[in-house]
């Protein structure tokens, strides 16, 4: 059956990665993000459209959705790329104010997409994309991570909540995108994977429960 992925922050780095590689394996592509220059592309039958939208913004996200129930019939993933973050300080050096930023893009604001996504017909699923620091306890990572993990939470607890339904967080790795120049300017950069290469493992990952799921 044909499939459609909707991608949050999809415009750069791994969500751009991953938005090129499901058009190329034949999915309907809806990508969006703050930044984004809206865009239509065919390519046979798949349709690739990139929207400006804001995650933080529940008209956005209504807007969004909405057209995705109207122009496509089909089965439909959510993948969460989008994220917030901020340079990584001691906690004692941080301001509370960049963890409810942080809250309020990679927990409240994809919560809310997920919540609308799920209400459309035909949906199989959604993915996570998440971090290791929501697992692992690294100097400076606390607020980042908390956020990741609470996530990571929500979207094991859908697994029980929906069965039949494909619900995963997958953390790609270090990757050398902007997000991570922000967090770690310093870091070595030749030590990092391309986004490319961390889209690769990704989508393997996704097209591999997505079969065992009967999808």
């Amino acid at each position: 059956m044909e499939k459609t992925v909707l991608i949050s922050g999809g415009s750069r780095g791994l969500g751009k990665a991953l938005s090129d590689l499901f058009f190329r394996e034949g999915w309907n592509v809806v990508a969006f993000s703050r930044t984004a220059t809206p865009s239509e592309t065919r390519n046979g039958k798949a349709t690739f459209l990139v929207r400006r939208a804001d995650i933080r913004l529940e008209r956005d996200m209504v807007e969004l959705t909405n057209m995705i129930g109207e122009k496509f019939p089909t089965q439909k993933l959510l993948v969460l790329n989008a994220g917030a973050i901020t340079p990584s300080r001691p906690f004692i050096e941080s301001d509370v104010g960049d963890l409810r930023r942080l809250l309020e893009t990679n927990v409240i604001g994809s919560s809310f997409l997920l919540s609308l996504f799920l209400e459309l017909s035909n949906t199989i699923g959604a993915v996570h994309i998440t971090s290791d620091a929501a697992t692992h306890n690294y100097p400076g990572w606390g607020f980042y991570g908390s956020t990741k993990r609470a996530m990571d939470h929500i979207i094991a607890n859908l697994a029980v909540e929906l069965k039949g339904k494909v619900f995963l967080s997958i953390d790609p790795g270090d990757m050398d995108t902007e997000m991570h120049r922000i967090a770690e300017p310093d870091a070595d950069r030749s030590l990092l994977k391309s986004p490319d290469s961390a889209a690769n493992e990704v989508y393997f990952r996704i097209k591999e429960a997505l079969e065992n799921a009967g999808y």
